[in-house]
């Protein structure tokens, strides 16, 4: 994958999607005329070049990941790759934060209307991600699990924080809206006011 990142840097190739046609279609539609999107886990940026195309065209997409693969310090061609891919499209600001998913979400402090969790697959992280940026995601907002569902040779970390969270029983305030491919979609449900 390195050699190949190095030409996705250079402009030769472009990013390459660790999706599916019909995972991008759902990536599409749930971020379509969204303000406020975290993606983690950016890879060589062709989900978030997707994510980019659909936003809201005065919104923000935040893009999480360390980029820690590149040890060249003139010239993180990982970093350098996906900032390429994500420029091929101009809607939105967006704003790379190079660093660990769980060490942002400390920090955190912005309402979320879009998040897509894709990084780090074991268990422990991905938990850590619905954790951190969880609390931040609006009524009505979603959040997206990639490789959540269950398929030969992918990890299974994803999938059983989605069973724990989702499946065996519902967390409060969130519900199962999609599955598509390996990505579930959940959305915190709106807030109804008794009287």
């Amino acid at each position: 994958m390195k050699h190949r990142t190095i030409w996705v840097a250079l402009g030769v190739k472009p990013g390459q999607p660790q999706h599916t046609v019909e995972e991008a279609s759902c990536l599409a539609k749930w971020a379509g005329g969204r303000r406020r999107l975290v993606e983690i886990g950016v890879a060589e940026g062709a989900s978030a070049f997707i994510l980019r195309r659909v936003m809201d065209p005065d919104g923000d997409l935040w893009l999480i990941d360390p980029f820690h693969l590149t040890r060249n310090p003139l010239f993180n061609t990982e970093l350098v790759a996906a900032r390429r891919t994500v420029g091929r499209c101009r809607r939105g600001r967006i704003h790379f934060l190079c660093e660990w998913s769980w060490n942002v979400s400390k920090k955190w402090y912005l309402p979320i209307d879009y998040l897509f969790i894709d990084g780090d697959h074991r268990y422990e992280r991905v938990l850590a991600d619905w954790q951190g940026f969880a609390p931040w995601v609006e009524p009505g907002g979603v959040v997206l699990f990639h490789d959540s569902v269950q398929a030969p040779g992918h990890p299974v970390g994803p999938v059983q924080v989605v069973d724990q969270l989702f499946r065996s029983r519902a967390e409060s305030g969130w519900r199962i809206i999609e599955e598509t491919g390996t990505i579930v979609v959940v959305r915190r449900e709106e807030m109804r006011l008794t009287r």
